[in-house]
């Protein structure tokens, strides 16, 4: 297996620089989702880390080697594509064999590899099929077969997902979580889907503009943002960030939408004027039963979203809107007026000059 190190690297095309000096250590068997919004350099610091591309300054190493002027076959790497990439004359088992026999390997180790792979991945009715009889989750297996034949010491998946519907995206996510658990080989994935890396990942690395904004378990990513874009962009729904104002030692947003004291705020953002405060949709909620300490609003719901034995609720508090996710089956009208509570412990603080989050 692979532990990967990748020091300072760069990534320029001309005048323009994609990667600024990337920073981070995946350890031996770790799942790690690269996450960021489109043409943030994910897809590049993959390619880099595969051998497919060249870093204008810095270095990749693989268990303590440095492997830049190693080609993709030399870095003992698998990568499974966004689409697929299988060969649409060969049937499923010859598109499982056939890196293999590019590889000499000798014939009967390759039935056996080809038929674990066809087993555990359910392909076993379907090798004598062509790419075209296939459904596009058959395919996404079919892809990622291909490279569990390999055995290699590391997979890289770019976007495998990004092609199929709701409901295979979410089978799918299920199918690669085991391989992972069944082989514990180092796995790095991108995605620009924020769930998908919440669900899979035990290392989120958020990007934004060629630079890591924070890495972390989802956990810590979700519940300690570093800073403004990781709180917006992690989350959904995304989290309610607004600006408030400290008046009369209380910080109010809005028209006094909302009111509390300064002094339950974490003490780096207690001696500011103004801050960008944070509230996650799920932590409100109805303020009847309450702690008389947590802070409260009044709003009426704009809109409100179905979804079983909870709602999202576009609220309008004034010239504010907010968004709530909540929970039981009596649903509130569009129109009703609700009013919320926050428990202070959950809110998230943000300078908002440097953008960084003020913890206590």
């Amino acid at each position: 297996m692979s532990s990967i190190a990748l020091r300072g690297l760069v990534r320029r095309f001309g005048a323009v620089t994609t990667l600024h000096g990337i920073d981070l250590e995946i350890a031996d068997g770790a799942f790690v989702v690269l996450v960021g919004p489109s043409g943030c350099g994910k897809s590049t610091l993959l390619r880099l880390v595969a051998g497919l591309d060249q870093p204008s300054a810095g270095q990749v190493l693989m268990n303590g080697r440095v492997v830049n002027d190693l080609g993709p076959a030399e870095r003992d790497v698998a990568m499974v594509f966004q689409n697929y990439s299988l060969y649409p004359h060969m049937t499923v088992r010859r598109n499982l064999a056939f890196g293999l026999e590019n590889l000499r390997v000798p014939p009967g180790q390759i039935a056996e590899r080809v038929d674990e792979a066809a087993r555990v991945l359910e392909l076993t009715a379907l090798l004598e099929r062509k790419p075209a009889q296939l459904s596009g989750g058959q395919r996404q297996r079919v892809a990622m077969g291909r490279a569990m034949v390999r055995q290699p010491q590391a997979f890289l998946f770019d976007e495998p997902l990004s092609n199929l519907d709701a409901q295979l995206r979410a089978s799918m996510r299920v199918e690669i979580k085991k391989l992972h658990r069944r082989n514990g080989r180092t796995l790095v994935y991108v995605t620009h889907d924020q769930v998908e890396a919440m669900t899979l990942a035990d290392i989120i690395v958020v990007m934004r503009t060629g630079r890591i904004e924070q890495a972390g378990s989802p956990a810590e990513v979700f519940e300690r943002p570093a800073n403004l874009f990781v709180a917006g962009f992690i989350g959904s729904p995304a989290m309610n960030l607004r600006a408030v104002e400290r008046h009369d030692g209380a910080f109010t947003l809005g028209d006094d939408t909302l009111r509390m004291a300064a002094e339950l705020a974490p003490a780096p953002a207690r001696s500011l004027q103004r801050a960008v405060l944070g509230i996650r949709p799920d932590d409100l909620r109805p303020a009847a039963g309450a702690p008389v300490h947590w802070p409260r609003l009044t709003a009426a719901a704009k809109v409100v979203e179905p979804m079983g034995s909870e709602c999202i609720v576009t609220l309008g508090a004034g010239p504010l809107e907010l968004t709530a996710r909540l929970h039981g089956r009596s649903l509130p009208s569009e129109g009703d007026a609700l009013e919320l509570a926050v428990d202070p412990a959950t809110l998230h603080w943000f300078d908002p000059q440097s953008e960084r989050a003020l913890y206590p």
